[in-house]
């Protein structure tokens, strides 16, 4: 719908000299990641990638795709990281989700559309977003520019591995950087990469600490059969090649009676990038069985043992089937015995959600809180959980104490993600003593809902209450997902944009924003007052300069901000806000304030100047510039927009 603008109109903001990505938060756990190539057709902030379309023009869909595993892999290699390959749902990337272990998808998810137009200024060839505890499901996702032409060599716009092993630095939480030419962190494209330098593997190291041995190694290793490890009644192990010529050689005898047939399993798709060699010796050193694979896209192995025989020792060796990059990763190993055997089984997971509250559970007081269990033993300031909220009066309790080898003082960040009946939370923070603590809301889009409180120590005991938002509604029930980390950062901020205040004369209001640059944008919008009598709204709409609407929010006054994230090519924006109450009566005076941040990084198309410096953050413009005379037919925010009506179906922070 179209009408003329309100004659009044605030500032022009230069909205990405003011926000600077935030980089440097490692991944809740990098040593199980997982990444996915989302179908053509998945939504991208309200285009539909293209990567299939856009690679295969250059390449095979095999090659092209280990390109960019093998991109991310030249990175884990070096650090405690695995990288394993899963399917893609096709969900809207940004969805609502955990930022890492969401089924549906990769932590990581690669896809392509269209962004600025090469030549065209400010440019870029691809995005990337680093780890963040309130970007939702964008966590790690790397974007390619589909106007480009992206290749395997020199000869295209953009060598494949090349442009992949810079971005995949962003998606492990590295910046860009504008002074040293020879690493892969420069901020533009250098053409073709053979690898990291050393200052590279220092900065992921720094973040990630070097690549260790698994536990199975001893004080001698276990890479022969004299210093293999006994494996006694233990059928799984999770284990790791740490290095290239690294092997891990297992003991094992088999039941002296029930068992009639034995399959080696190694398990690596969807664990690490791993291509494995399996060899079993008898007990005597000869080669019984083995198996192998160089496919990355498939690197599981099966050996089915021939002429069986029970109490038999064999030896069975794990190591890399190569000398590259993918011949070092994490695998699980499964003896699977046939016909009843009697050996016990060992379980062997990856999930984090080992933390379940039902909906009868006695949690619904602090003295009652459910005690919960750190993800991993080796990541003990981390908690996860599914629970489910029964009613608008129905409340549950956690209790967490993060613990470190290494105390410190630093963020906790605390977040839900709905899971089903679309669940609008609310989650505070109290310490041992019920005393409510200051958290501050950083996220509160489509069911995902976040807090962080800043200066808490490790060792700390704390208490987490879930709820309903009292703005829940309808929404008031569900089932939702809940994570909680402690980490040594800085708390989450947003530059302010704009702030003002509207009244029923001035119901609608607009300003301009300029974006220098392709980047994933999340804008936070908060509301105050309006009405004593009514519940008052404003909702957020950019246009660009074509009218199409790219995004829209709604934040009630009175309630935590609401965010959301959108990919905004570079060029200027129109954002219009519009207030109104729920009965349609006078708003009084409604003050809203909307504020931002970057969360990608980009690749510039271009070699910069190394020497010169980036230009300063430009101040903010704060005087009023002069109505313009706009055409009779600019997209404004109509009555369907109203904001207490349902969402248009453009680009949603929901």
């Amino acid at each position: 719908m179209s009408q003329s603008l309100s004659p009044k109109r605030l500032s022009v903001e230069h909205l990405e000299d003011r926000l600077t990505p935030t980089f440097g938060t490692p991944w809740f756990d990098g040593s199980s990641l997982t990444l996915s190539f989302v179908p053509d057709g998945t939504d991208v902030s309200g285009q539909q990638s293209n990567l299939f379309a856009l690679m295969n023009a250059t390449a095979s869909q095999p090659q092209w795709q280990r390109e960019i595993l093998r991109a991310y892999q030249t990175w884990a290699v070096e650090a405690n990281l695995n990288i394993g390959l899963v399917a893609d749902g096709g969900q809207a990337m940004g969805t609502a989700g955990a930022p890492q272990e969401d089924i549906r998808f990769g932590d990581i998810r690669i896809g392509a559309r269209a962004l600025s137009a090469p030549g065209s200024a400010n440019s870029t060839m691809a995005n990337a977003v680093g780890f963040d505890y309130d970007s939702r499901t964008w966590a790690g996702d790397f974007i390619f520019n589909s106007l480009y032409q992206f290749g395997i060599g020199s000869s295209y716009q953009g060598d494949l591995f090349s442009v992949a092993l810079h971005e995949a630095a962003h998606s492990f939480g590295l910046a860009d950087q504008n002074t040293d030419a020879t690493s892969v962190l420069f901020n533009s494209y250098q053409g073709l990469w053979s690898g990291l330098s050393l200052n590279d593997v220092a900065s992921i190291r720094g973040l990630y600490g070097a690549r260790q041995n698994d536990q199975f190694e001893g004080l001698l290793g276990n890479d022969t059969l004299a210093t293999a490890y006994n494996l006694g009644n233990t059928t799984a192990v999770s284990a790791d090649v740490t290095r290239l010529g690294d092997a891990d050689v297992y003991k094992f005898t088999t039941p002296a009676s029930g068992a009639t047939g034995l399959t080696i399993n190694l398990q690596a798709a969807g664990i690490s990038l791993l291509t494995g060699k399996v060899t079993v010796y008898d007990a005597q050193g000869n080669v019984v069985a083995s198996a192998s694979t160089s496919d990355v896209l498939n690197n599981n192995l099966s050996i089915t043992l021939a002429n069986y025989r029970a109490g038999t020792t064999y030896y069975v060796k794990v190591q890399g089937s190569g000398s590259d990059v993918f011949s070092i990763g994490s695998y699980v190993l499964r003896l699977n015995y046939s016909g009843g055997s009697t050996t016990t089984g060992t379980s062997v997971t990856n999930s984090y959600y080992t933390n379940f509250e039902f909906p009868f559970s006695n949690n619904d007081t602090l003295a009652t809180a459910n005690t919960l269990s750190a993800v991993r033993s080796t990541k003990s300031n981390t908690f996860a959980l599914q629970g489910f909220i029964t009613s608008a009066t129905d409340v549950d309790w956690y209790k967490i104490t993060p613990t470190l080898a290494t105390g410190f003082t630093g963020t906790l960040f605390i977040g839900t993600m709905t899971a089903t009946n679309g669940l609008l939370p609310s989650v505070t923070v109290y310490n041992a003593s019920g005393q409510l603590l200051p958290t501050v809301v950083t996220m509160n889009e489509g069911g995902s809902y976040a807090i962080q409180l800043a200066n808490a120590t490790t060792g700390t005991t704390y208490y987490i209450r879930v709820g309903a938002s009292t703005a829940a509604g309808s929404s008031s029930f569900g089932m939702y997902t809940l994570g909680a980390t402690l980490a040594p950062v800085a708390p989450t901020t947003y530059t302010q944009v704009t702030s003002d205040t509207l009244t029923q004369p001035e119901a609608v209001q607009y300003t301009t924003i300029d974006v220098a640059g392709d980047r994933l944008t999340q804008f936070a919008l908060t509301a105050t007052g309006g009405s004593s009598t009514s519940a008052t709204a404003v909702r957020m709409t950019i246009f660009d300069a074509t009218g199409h609407a790219v995004f829209t929010t709604v934040a009630r006054a009175g309630l935590p901000l609401t965010t959301g994230a959108v990919w905004l090519v570079s060029g200027s924006y129109t954002v219009v806000f519009n207030a109104a109450t729920l009965d349609g009566s006078s708003i009084q005076s409604l003050g809203l304030v909307l504020s931002a941040r970057t969360l990608s990084d980009p690749l510039d198309p271009i070699v910069e100047n190394p020497t010169v410096p980036p230009p300063p953050p430009l101040s903010p413009i704060t005087a009023p510039t002069p109505a313009p005379t706009p055409p009779p037919t600019v997209p404004v925010i109509g009555p369907v927009t109203n904001p207490f009506t349902p969402t248009p179906t453009y680009p949603t922070s929901g």
